[in-house]
């Protein structure tokens, strides 16, 4: 899921990192480092910018995380789709990898309040109650609590809750329509939220942050990247998609400028973004049949990407209420540069252990769960005669 780290990683990466074994029933998904690297350089970009770090495109950089993470589903889904009953397995791994990081870190918030001040604020125990539903995207248009230490979470809830109808999307009509024909389809669906987002800074009283943050007018870079996850090869092939990654680097950096100078306009929060997305998602096609420059895939193959964006999730979760305690001095008044600094090193602990010693062993425990429930009806069907269901496969994307 968020996922902000939906980088799903292969069974065998699993066991390596928790010591578990994991049968072989569920489908592998396998995720490019390309696609990681993105992450990982979209993830960083958020966490220094809000750590106070003199950065720009902090916005951009979500948008094209957003990107990967909307690539990464469209795997997830047309990878576990190969087999019988797979939603029971796709949803016990999607929980597994959100869930238990964001309940530590929820439990640890209570906690925290509740000796620190005698007891949970009305504010708060609304917050939690809202992250922990995954609903706290919907704070700004039903007036829910917002608390600087959870406010990042809004992003972690529209993931969830774009996760859920995200197999309807990538699947529905999958009989009638090619591939091509239903990534042309959430092409068109991004650009009709893209224009309602438009509509709405230009015409409305909303402020620019609520609407940022409206679930309904955020989903368009996860829909880019659904519909960059579902083209075919052999349709990229046809295209030279080799050719726009210069263009899209030249581009991405030409927001950048743009977004810095004319950060207040409607018109930039409604297209920069989702153009980052387009240009990212050029990129991701491009390495998808093998035409990235050698330049430009050294860079995302690297090893700071890599980590970062296998470990995306955990870092979005920890980084903000870690840098919020900094800089309210409820742990002493440091510098803005020694906020950055231990903001950035305590995030990257905090990030680790979570991944290593929640997100895995969570995840490797689901999947296994899930493993044996297929194992038992595969060993039904044998009984009764039926051919057994595929023990893993990928689709090629």
């Amino acid at each position: 899921m968020l996922e902000i780290s939906n980088h799903p990683q292969p069974l065998s990466e699993l066991d390596r990192t928790s010591g578990a074994s994991t049968q072989t029933s569920l489908a592998e998904v396998n995720t490019s480092s390309a696609l990681r690297g993105l992450a990982g350089l979209s993830i960083l970009v958020v966490v220094a910018q809000n750590l106070g770090f003199p950065v720009f495109g902090g916005s951009i950089a979500l948008d094209v995380l957003l990107l990967t993470v909307g690539c990464s589903t469209a795997n997830t889904v047309l990878a576990y789709s190969n087999n019988r009953n797979w939603l029971r397995p796709f949803w016990l791994d999607q929980i597994g990898r959100a869930y238990p990081g964001l309940l530590a870190l929820l439990v640890l918030l209570a906690a925290h309040w509740h000796f620190t001040q005698g007891g949970l604020q009305q504010a708060q125990l609304e917050a939690l109650v809202a992250s922990a539903t995954m609903t706290s995207s919907y704070a700004t248009i039903f007036g829910g609590a917002e608390l600087a230490t959870t406010e990042h979470l809004w992003v972690i809830g529209l993931v969830w809750q774009f996760t859920i109808v995200a197999p309807i999307l990538i699947l529905a009509g999958r009989r009638t329509f090619g591939p091509n024909r239903r990534a042309a389809a959430l092409s068109m669906l991004a650009a009709t939220v893209i224009a309602v987002r438009i509509t709405l800074l230009l015409t409305s009283n909303f402020s620019v942050s609520a609407i940022a943050q409206n679930p309904l007018t955020r989903i368009d870079s996860l829909l880019i990247g659904l519909a960059v996850g579902i083209v075919p090869l052999a349709a990229l092939h046809k295209h030279p998609t080799a050719r726009l990654v210069p263009i899209a680097l030249i581009g991405v950096s030409a927001l950048a400028v743009y977004a810095t100078w004319f950060a207040s306009s409607p018109i930039r929060l409604g297209l920069v973004g989702p153009v980052a997305a387009v240009l990212a998602g050029a990129v991701v096609a491009a390495d998808r049949i093998d035409t990235l420059t050698p330049t430009i895939t050294k860079v995302l193959d690297s090893s700071l990407l890599q980590w970062a964006g296998t470990r995306a999730f955990s870092i979005y979760l920890w980084h903000y209420p870690l840098g919020f305690a900094l800089d309210s001095g409820s742990i002493g008044t440091p510098s803005r540069i020694a906020i950055i600094i231990v903001g950035a090193t305590l995030s990257s602990a905090a990030a680790t252990v979570s991944y290593r010693h929640i997100e895995i062993p969570s995840r490797v425990l689901l999947r296994n769960a899930a493993s044996r429930r297929l194992d038992r009806i595969n060993a039904n069907l044998a009984v009764s005669g039926s051919a057994p269901q595929p023990t893993s496969a990928i689709e090629a994307v």
